[in-house]
Order: structure tokens, then sequence, then C-alpha cells
């Protein structure tokens, strides 16, 4: 009788290690969400140049899901005449979301805005949308002429 007692109660301590053991196994586990009210670019640095002035719009979101994209629009100064641009960095958590264009990656802002998503790691169907459109500084009518690169004024 002893040795059946023991055999049940082995079966059982077995059962319950397997059942603990798989449950972090499933594939169809729930994973975190990414709360894509929280993936907001506050910057858009530039590698090439510093920018002027910048005016960030947030996307729209209603109930997690992105009624409108965001807006950026940067002024550089006059005298980074080239819009061939990279964002120099992302300053959102990379374990949660993904940028594309990525980091680095030249665009060429003189055909218009550049469309940027921001991507859940977690669940690749959300994403948030920035038309970032970059422009060059207007120079006051005074100043129209003047060649601002080295050695090449037109006074």
């Amino acid at each position: 009788m002893k040795i059946q007692t023991a055999k049940f109660l082995l079966l059982h301590v077995i059962s319950l290690l397997l059942i603990v053991s798989c449950q972090g196994e499933d594939s169809n586990e729930m994973r975190p969400d990414p709360e894509l009210e929280k993936a907001q670019l506050k910057s858009f640095p530039l590698s090439e140049v510093s920018h002027l002035d910048i005016r960030i719009v947030h996307p729209e979101l209603v109930k997690g899901e992105e009624k409108k994209h965001g807006e950026i629009e940067i002024i550089i100064p006059v005298v980074h005449q080239g819009l061939i641009l990279s964002l120099k960095q992302f300053d959102l958590d990379k374990n949660k979301y993904s940028i594309s264009p990525s980091v680095g990656d030249q665009q060429d802002f003189s055909k218009g805005p550049v469309t940027y998503t921001i991507s859940s790691n977690f669940h690749k169907d959300k994403s948030v949308h920035y038309k970032v459109e970059v422009r060059i500084e207007n120079l006051p009518s005074n100043l129209k002429g003047i060649s601002f690169e080295k050695g090449k004024n037109d006074l």
C-alpha cells in the first residue's frame, strides 16, 4: 500500500511540475501592450545640421488607434543648402518601439515630407506616423543675393 501511495504522490508532483513549466511556453500568451500614447517624438535631431526651429504635432489616437498622422516641421539655416538628411537619434525605448526609416538612413526632403513610422515591437500591426517636413529658412529681402558659403560674397 505504501508503494502505491508513493507512486501516486510522485505522479501528482511530476504532473504539477509539467503544468507549471508549460505555462510560460504558450505561444498564444499575451505580450505587453505597447501603449502607443507614449510613442511620441519629443525631438527630431538631424545628423547633418542643427535646426533653427521645430514644430511637433503628435498623432491623434482614439482608443489606442491612430486617427490622424502627426506632423513635424523643421527649419534649418540657409547655410546648409542640402535637404538630404537623416535622423540622428531615436529617444524612445528601443525594446518597445522601432522607427522607420531608421536612424542614420538619409532621406531626400527636397521632394516633400517624409513619413516616419513608429511601430510596436510587441504588436507589429500597431503604429503611429509623423510626416516630417524640412525647410530652409527664408531670408529677409535685404539679404537675398548674398552667398553664405565661405569666400563667396556677392556684395
